[in-house]
């Protein structure tokens, strides 16, 4: 039995879902919590104390907002489901105008996002923070899941 879907012969296995490292978030998380440590028994002065639960607060929330979204793209049979913050969205294939993941060199850096266009002229950028992963792979496992 062959594993086809009906969209052009490509394969309908499972979905591939692409988000940040659990790891990254658990460090964020831990590191939010010494600073607030920091600002309770190190911290004498009252702006200090301050400025220390602000970044603990900050890491604390990035920490919870990752573990929430779990995936941030998840590659599927239908198109891509896209989760933020303040929820999720589909993308359908036939509104996906275009895929790239162009690599770009600012101040002797070189860093690469996944860029999806919409019909409706709206751009969607993913950083490798938001992927986990190289976005040039991401943009890979959507072409190979796209239909033609």
């Amino acid at each position: 039995m062959d594993n086809v879907s009906g969209d052009g012969g490509r394969p309908a296995g499972p979905d591939e879902a692409f988000g940040p490292d659990r790891s990254l978030l658990i460090v964020a998380g831990l590191a939010g919590l010494a600073v607030a440590l920091a600002a309770v028994l190190l911290a004498s002065e009252p702006t200090d104390r301050v400025v220390l639960a602000a970044l603990s607060l900050v890491l604390l929330g990035l920490c919870a907002a990752g573990l929430r979204i779990g995936h941030r793209l998840t590659v599927g049979t239908h198109g891509l489901e896209i989760r933020g913050v303040g929820g999720g969205r589909t993308v359908r294939w036939a509104e996906i105008v275009r895929v790239s993941a162009p690599s770009r060199r600012r101040m002797g850096i070189a860093s690469t996002t996944l860029e999806l266009e919409l019909v409706d002229d709206e751009l969607l950028l993913f950083g490798r923070l938001d992927l986990g992963t190289d976005p040039e792979r991401v943009a890979a496992a959507i072409a190979a899941r796209r239909p033609r």
